[in-house]
């Protein structure tokens, strides 16, 4: 016999915030480290646009304590994207990252050509000189 309305809705409330608390720890992982290359985007994506439709399903359902816990899950898809986001695209040591493999690219060319202060060709001439 299944239980009495009141006692699923205390099933649900507590599924749904052990659920909506899951994200925790990857958040507390970005902050402490500062890093989420190990975060794909389309995960991330696809994870929120799911909790999204399952949300307007509940809403619709008027099942309000389990379309809150999603919402709660919801909130935390989001700070985990907007982290990524701000570590990998805002943050000063992404564009200190961008700036120097840039400049590693622009080396590698200017080695490619053979143009004198690369540090390719500094080597070249440091062993041709050697010998």
């Amino acid at each position: 016999m299944p239980p009495d309305e009141h006692t699923r809705k205390i099933i649900g409330a507590m599924g749904g915030t052990l659920l909506g608390a899951c994200a925790m720890p990857q958040i507390i992982r970005l902050i402490r480290t500062k890093s989420a290359s190990d975060i794909s985007y389309v995960f991330l994506l696809a994870y929120i646009l799911g909790l999204f439709l399952t949300f307007l399903y509940l809403f619709w359902k008027r099942a309000l304590i389990t379309w809150i816990c999603i919402l709660i899950q919801l909130g935390s898809g989001v700070v985990v994207l907007l982290g990524k986001v701000y570590l990998e695209v805002l943050s000063s040591s992404a564009r200190k990252t961008r700036r120097e493999a840039r400049e590693q690219r622009s080396l590698a060319r200017q080695a490619q050509a053979g143009i004198p202060g690369s540090q390719v060709f500094l080597v070249e001439l440091s062993t041709s000189h050697a010998e």
